[in-house]
């Protein structure tokens, strides 16, 4: 009789240890299942979510100082809720209605010259949210000149003075130059050439400015000039 209680004791505590070894490692278990497709859930697209599709602006488009305006389709079988959209990474949203208009200009004068992304933003009346983005460039740096012939002071009689520069910029439009301080203004293609004879003819012996203008696709304008002798 006192074998069969030893034994009973003995299968009890047995179960107990294994009881006390299992439960923790369960527990582990079932934490780290439950943790894993919380972590699924999260990452799984939203398939009730709005669609936003961007039309304008494209990637990689230029634009200037003023703000780009944009069109996006957004559609939703549950019903858009609310739109907005983002140019500094989420800083500062600005919430729109209909599916086009112009980014705020005040939001735009603010951000560098270079790269900008722009993220359109919605959700639905079940409170699904869905973005999009595209990314553009803005440039608002003027076109670099610098005037290597002719020089300050240097003598011409009744033949125009040739012209040689160096224009940098990577968006670069129209160049030009004028003798009257803007009053006539004449293009030209390239980095070199020669005053215009009739031009030239026009001014009085003297001093002549000649001022070298350049500006990019954006309108950003940047001039040199030199002063030069007529005799």
């Amino acid at each position: 009789m006192k074998l069969k209680i030893k034994s009973s004791l003995h299968n009890i505590m047995s179960l107990l240890l294994i009881c006390l070894f299992l439960i923790p490692t369960i527990s582990k278990i079932y934490i780290i299942s439950t943790t894993q497709k919380n972590i699924n859930r999260n990452l799984e697209p939203k398939l009730n979510a709005p669609t936003i599709s961007i039309i304008a602006p494209t990637n990689n488009q230029l634009f200037g100082i003023s703000a780009p305006n944009y069109n996006v389709d957004i559609t939703d079988p549950s019903g858009v809720n609310t739109t907005w959209y983002t140019i500094d990474g989420g800083l500062t949203n600005y919430t729109f209605t209909g599916t086009n208009g112009a980014i705020n200009q005040g939001v735009w004068d603010g951000r560098p010259n270079g790269t900008v992304t722009i993220r359109f933003y919605a959700n639905n009346t079940l409170g699904e949210e869905s973005a999009n983005q595209v990314t553009i460039s803005r440039d608002i740096l003027a076109p670099s000149i610098i005037i290597i012939s002719p020089t300050t002071n240097q003598l011409f009689s009744s033949m125009p003075p040739t012209f040689n520069l160096t224009i940098v910029d990577g968006n670069l439009g129209t160049t030009g130059y004028t003798l009257d301080g803007g009053a006539t203004n004449y293009n030209f293609t390239g980095t070199s050439g020669t005053i215009s004879q009739g031009r030239w003819d026009d001014r009085p012996n003297g001093i002549v400015t000649i001022r070298f203008y350049a500006f990019d696709t954006q309108g950003n304008l940047n001039y040199s000039e030199v002063s030069v002798r007529k005799s």
